[in-house]
């Protein structure tokens, strides 16, 4: 009875956790994936000890084997990508968010995520061209809209970062957003030491 056993391995893997005893947590798991092999509980936590004993191969193959059950959860993609990078394996993990990038090029959830990952990796080109690709999908998402901005703002195009700031104000109902916006173009107009002309458009607008 399948349910059966899996309460009794849950059962038994979390008292040898609890006990700070991975070792035999993880031997309990790896027996009960040889029984119920794609039970995504077991998977997960097997993956999480792995992790924690840095086990990242071990870990990864784990996570590629959740995602290829679950393609519609994007979390397994993010595991596998954090794993990957803790293996220092960087351009494998930039290898996955490019293929789905490329298989998923009309979801602006998918492609967001691809563009952070990105991002984080210091790959401005690839993150700014992927998030460029979201906002086109989805122009009414002001968060797509303000991350683009944060992203033109870290590569240092402040003309299109300006830009877009400048149309959040416009178009923005949230005041924090505008009131982000507005920090965003001080640090801007400050960085470039045009401080003043940035006075003459707020005093205008006051008028």
């Amino acid at each position: 009875n399948p349910a059966i056993l899996a309460g009794a391995v849950f059962t038994m893997g979390d008292a040898y956790t609890k006990e700070n005893k991975p070792e035999e947590a993880i031997a309990i798991y790896e027996k009960a994936q040889s029984v119920l092999s794609d039970n995504e509980d077991f998977l997960n936590r097997l993956a999480n000890l792995y992790n924690m004993k840095m086990l990242n191969d071990k870990a990864a193959k784990i996570y590629e084997k959740l995602a290829s059950l679950r393609p519609d959860n994007i979390m397994y993609i993010q595991m596998l990508s954090n794993t990957l990078n803790s293996a220092g394996k960087k351009d494998e993990a930039a290898a996955i968010w490019k293929k789905l990038a490329a298989d998923k090029h009309k979801d602006a959830n998918i492609l967001s995520q691809a563009a952070n990952f990105f991002s984080n990796a210091n790959d401005m080109e690839q993150a700014i061209g992927l998030m460029e690709k979201v906002v086109g999908l989805d122009a009414n998402n002001m968060g797509y809209t303000q991350s683009l901005a944060t992203m033109y703002t870290r590569a240092e195009k402040a003309d299109k970062a300006e830009a877009l700031l400048k149309k959040i104000l416009e178009t923005a109902k949230d005041s924090w957003l505008k009131d982000w916006a507005n920090n965003e173009l001080l640090n801007i107009y400050q960085k470039q030491n045009k401080l003043d002309e940035l006075a003459k458009t707020y005093e205008a607008d006051i008028k």
